[in-house]
């Protein structure tokens, strides 16, 4: 074994305290690495531009280069990578002799797969082959592994500006419904806690159909070894993707083709009990002249994580299960055939199944069976998306993409009382879309600075809502939307490197607008514009501006009214023993859009005296209103408090009383019948647009990569976001912040680390801090204390060897390194977990190790 081999080998034995072993090729100096900045221009001049950065000799036939365009180069790369990015989807290869590089036609084979891989997936902006001026969040499959991380759902959780409330697995009964739920399964995104209805995520583009009764998508459907790289948006993008594209927009890459066989298996538990997990997956893909064809597997269990097995919750909350288990099967095709030239046809489809159990106790003894609960949860989804892609010219082409998704999220809620089940609740929020979508995109035409680009486009989209409950309180709810739209957006060059002005190096304005018709809820047009100004190769300064919105979501629409005939004494002081009020809660048909004003400032540094190094600091701002929440939000002060005054109506008619219950759940909570007469207010707690949020803060971006010669290369990076936010609820009432305090983000998140590779082999650190938090709930309030974990991962691939070992990569990671246990919480409950489960995770130290192989 040679000798650096056996150094890291020996470093991961002593992190691990296991035995570790490598087989590598051996090492070779890096290649230099030089960063570039060069805008759409002929492919001939951007080859020549880059062999003469790295002192090489281009040799290429004139004729084979002529009328063709380079993409838009900026970055750091070797100059392989730089050559490599060029030719991506000219249909041209390369061959490095020495110093010399020679440019040649590829075989009909490569010619298709480079021709697929040329068509670049662009998060932030319908044109292709752009760069988005919005900061930008990326993590590829690559850096996802090397953390230790093997599923979507592990990855969001490490990106600071996303909030763990919303859509996820281990959200306890303690949660309120508007911070964070876990009905059907799946995982969503919430980016800043905006909400995961106020975050869109696509799958190559491509909506799915919402999970859940909110408007969320299931991320941990998609199988991980199918995944090229996840790109966050973090800026508002109605004007681009409509509805939804509030906080950020998250994009799911998959790979674009794939040749061969790839297996992988991971294990994986808490030193501390529970959490067992087994993970395997399977990627096989084919390429011809004319098309490729990729398919991948992916399947998943976890055991519970039961509050006896910590000991900071055994006692507080006796019987209850913390995380609950987990399983899950998914399957993906992605699919592309050139059916004549210039003609092909794609299709992404996947289907995902999923289930979960989590139970809890309500009495100290613990024995959810006397008296207590049981949570199922369980689901599956379905999206296929064709389209066909037309390449009229070199410059233009035209997109017709059509989608059919659907999600079922499914629960039974069961609850026990002396060994017996005193009442069940089987029910789903069954989602459907369907929508076609038409687009081009190409040149308009050409300036000084560069070519003058647009896209421009427009479509329909469905969402209906089948939500039923079979047993308990029987409730149907059947709704359907309409969506057409239509949108443009413009990107146009002002200064380029090649004009070589004085102090002014780059500059680009993009625009974009967007109009949205819903039928019966209302029409909303969004603008967004964005702006780069480069005075200098080292330094970026980026600004963005525009409009977002969100349509109300059809359970909050269309969810049938409840209405409680209740004591007035217990909804504020002075009511008297014999007053009665009617509580209205639940839908409102007539719910308009939210919407959101947001802009962004950046600085991207990347300084040309050090090379790939690059810093990037955002400060963001959301003016959000017209939120839909429900006004009142202490109930039992809604008599009592003058903030409230404009949602009761004193000695209501009786025509008042009798509109308000009727078609409407009622429910008597006074214990003697229920008379009209003496209904002496009525509380309005329906869901309304009431609600005004502002969102601000610092993102901090930063990676720099050092070569140590024969040692390999150290690669540092971090990213961290302070956020501020508050919400007044309506205009009576007192402004309330929500950043930093219980079921919200902390005011800071951060996660950083280093990568050590050499020849075949990494080790990676990172630390994650999660700020602290207050809790309000109770008098006086108290504080829940900051955390910070580190995860610790080593892994090496075979690269020769005995057959069975070749292309077999191992890896072996522990995450939250020295087991620290989540902070904790005054708990009010038994049935409520000791820590806030939005922020912190009962997972404690997890080792895992992982196998996968190319065959």
């Amino acid at each position: 074994m040679h000798i650096r081999h056996l150094i890291l080998a020996t470093a991961a034995a002593i992190a691990f305290g296991l035995p570790f072993c490598s087989y590598a090729q051996d090492a070779s100096r890096p290649p230099d690495r030089h960063t570039y900045d060069l805008s759409g221009q002929p492919l001939g001049e951007a080859l020549r531009s880059v062999a003469r950065v790295n002192d090489r000799q281009l040799v290429a036939d004139p004729s084979i280069l002529a009328g063709r365009k380079a993409p838009y180069l900026k970055g750091e790369y070797t100059f392989d990578e730089a050559i490599r990015f060029l030719l991506n989807g000219s249909g041209l290869e390369v061959e490095f002799l020495g110093s010399t590089i020679i440019i040649r036609s590829a075989s009909p084979l490569k010619s298709a797969i480079a021709q697929q891989d040329g068509d670049i997936e662009v998060t932030g902006s319908r044109i292709r082959g752009t760069q988005s001026i919005s900061p930008m969040v990326k993590l590829t499959a690559d850096e996802m592994r090397q953390g230790g991380i093997t599923t979507l759902a592990d990855a969001i959780r490490t990106i600071p500006q996303n909030f763990n409330g919303g859509q996820n697995p281990g959200i306890g009964l303690g949660v309120p419904e508007s911070r964070g739920s876990y009905i059907g399964g799946g995982t969503g995104l919430n980016l800043r806690g905006l909400g995961s209805d106020a975050t869109l995520t696509l799958l190559n583009g491509h909506r799915l159909a919402y999970s859940g009764l909110q408007q969320s998508v299931d991320i941990s459907a998609i199988p991980f070894m199918a995944i090229d790289r996840i790109e966050v948006m973090t800026d508002g993008a109605s004007a681009i993707y409509g509805s939804d594209a509030v906080a950020g927009v998250a994009n799911v890459v998959l790979r674009k083709s794939y040749e061969g066989i790839m297996t992988s298996g991971k294990w994986s538990a808490s030193t501390a009990g529970g959490n067992e997990r087994q993970q395997y997956g399977a990627l096989a893909g084919h390429v011809w002249s004319s098309g490729n064809v990729m398919l991948a597997m992916d399947w998943q269990k976890a055991t519970p994580i039961l509050a006896r097995q910590r000991s900071y919750a055994s006692e507080r909350a006796p019987g209850l299960v913390l995380s609950p288990s987990l399983r899950n099967l998914s399957f993906l095709i992605n699919a592309r055939q050139e059916i004549i030239d210039n003609v092909e046809v794609r299709l992404d489809g996947i289907y995902s199944e999923r289930s979960s159990l989590m139970r809890y106790a309500t009495t100290s003894d613990g024995d959810y069976r006397a008296y207590g609960g049981e949570l199922e949860n369980g689901g599956s989804s379905l999206s296929i998306a064709p389209s066909i892609l037309i390449r009229p010219s070199s410059d233009w082409q035209i997109e017709l993409s059509t989608l059919y998704s659907k999600d079922r999220a499914k629960y039974r809620t069961a609850s026990f009382a002396l060994g017996e089940i005193d009442s069940l609740t089987i029910g789903c929020y069954c989602n459907e879309a369907w929508s076609s979508d038409l687009q081009a995109n190409g040149t308009l035409f050409e300036l000084p600075a560069g070519s003058v680009q647009a896209a421009i486009g427009g479509g329909y989209r469905n969402s209906y809502l089948h939500g039923y409950r079979t047993a308990g309180a029987p409730r149907t709810i059947k709704a359907s939307q309409d969506n057409y739209y239509a949108f443009s957006e413009i990107r146009i060059p002002l200064a380029s490197p090649e004009q070589g002005m004085p102090w002014l190096h780059r500059a680009e304005l993009n625009a974009a607008g967007r109009y949205e018709n819903y039928p019966g809820t209302g029409d909303v047009f969004t603008p967004k514009i964005s702006a780069l100004l480069a005075p200098n190769p080292d330094i970026d300064f980026k600004a963005s501006w525009g409009r977002s919105f969100r349509a109300p979501t059809l359970y909050m629409r269309y969810n049938a009214p409840a209405v409680a005939f209740m004591p007035a004494l217990y909804y504020g002081a002075g009511a008297t023993s014999n007053e009665d009020i009617l509580l209205v809660s639940g839908g409102n048909p007539d719910l308009k859009p939210e919407r959101a004003t947001s802009w962004t400032a950046s600085i991207a540094l990347h300084p040309s005296w050090l090379e790939n190094a690059r810093i990037e600091v955002s400060y963001f701002n959301v003016a959000y209103r017209d939120r839909i929440a429900q006004p009142i939000t202490l109930t039992r002060q809604a008599l009592s408090d003058p903030a409230y005054a404009d949602f009761v109506t004193r000695n209501p008619s009786l025509a008042a009383v009798t509109a308000a219950v009727e078609g409407s759940v009622f429910s008597n909570g006074t214990g003697r019948p229920y008379d009209p007469e003496l209904v002496s207010a009525i509380i309005y707690n329906a869901n309304r647009n009431v609600s005004r949020q502002n969102i601000k803060g610092v993102d901090i971006q930063a990676e720099y990569t050092v070569s140590l010669a024969s040692w390999g290369s150290l690669r540092l990076s971090g990213n961290a976001s302070y956020l501020d936010s508050d919400q007044r609820v309506s205009a009576l009432q007192q402004k309330q912040d929500l950043s930093g305090y219980i079921f919200n983000p902390p005011h800071f998140q951060g996660r950083g680390g280093a990568s050590w590779s050499i020849d075949e082999s990494t080790i990676a650190a990172f630390v994650n801090h999660a700020g602290g938090l207050k809790d309000s709930r109770v008098t006086p309030i108290t504080r829940i204390s900051a955390m910070t974990t580190i995860d610790l991962s080593a892994s090496t691939r075979i690269v020769s060897g005995p057959a069975p070992l070749r292309n077999l990569e191992l890896m072996l990671s522990a995450q939250n390194l020295f087991n620290q246990h989540p902070p904790l919480r005054r708990n009010t409950a038994v049935y409520e977990q000791p820590y806030d489960p939005t922020n912190a995770s009962p997972a404690g130290r997890v080792i895992s190790l992982s196998l996968r192989k190319e065959w």
